[in-house]
């Protein structure tokens, strides 16, 4: 394999590899901001029963409503698990693909002549 061609798939699989972690990391912030928007609530519920609501009803209204965004939130984050394990895989396949080019690289640097790749 020439340098440049070399030079080049290690560009592409440096980019590649950028794409994945930069996925992942979108998947990581949003399984981030469902945790703390369940967090949120679940504060929220603390306050109102600490402030002692006179209308018993409508707390239990209030509780459950609370109850139901967070189940819906779980929901939510579960399905993302499923994402981010595969995110996950392809960030770790990109990062291989990315460090056996390098290792190419530097081998047929100290040799000063062509490898074969096997």
């Amino acid at each position: 394999m020439t340098g440049k061609k070399l030079a080049n798939l290690q560009m592409l699989a440096q980019l590649r590899q950028e794409i994945e972690l930069a996925r992942l990391a979108k998947l990581a912030q949003q399984q981030t901001d469902l945790r703390e928007q369940q967090r949120a609530l679940r504060a929220g519920l603390g306050a109102q029963e600490g402030a002692g609501l006179s209308d018993p009803a409508t707390l239990g209204k209030y509780l459950d409503w609370v109850q139901g965004q967070c189940a819906a939130l779980a929901r939510q984050e579960a399905a993302l698990a499923p994402e981010i394990a595969q995110q996950r895989a392809a960030a770790a396949k990109a990062f291989g693909r990315n460090e056996a080019l390098e290792k190419l690289a530097a081998r047929q640097a100290t040799k000063g002549r062509r490898q074969p790749l096997s």
